[in-house]
């Protein structure tokens, strides 16, 4: 599985396990990334191949 922290240009790192109200899971073929309310409900995923992908993917769903 892809690391969970990731360095920004400006080498601030992101742990996206402590972002709120964003679910990240491996599925059978790649991973889900979905915003969630308070309740857990996904209102928007992304999928992907890694949780970069997915990310990307589900910005995309937004715009």
């Amino acid at each position: 599985m892809e690391s969970l922290a990731y360095e920004t240009t400006t080498n601030h790192s992101i742990d996206l396990s402590h972002l709120q109200n964003f679910a990240i899971r491996e599925a059978e073929n790649g991973f889900v990334v979905a915003l969630t309310d308070d309740e857990g409900f996904e209102s928007v995923r992304g999928f992907g191949n890694t949780p970069t992908e997915a990310i990307n993917d589900l910005h995309s769903n937004l715009i």
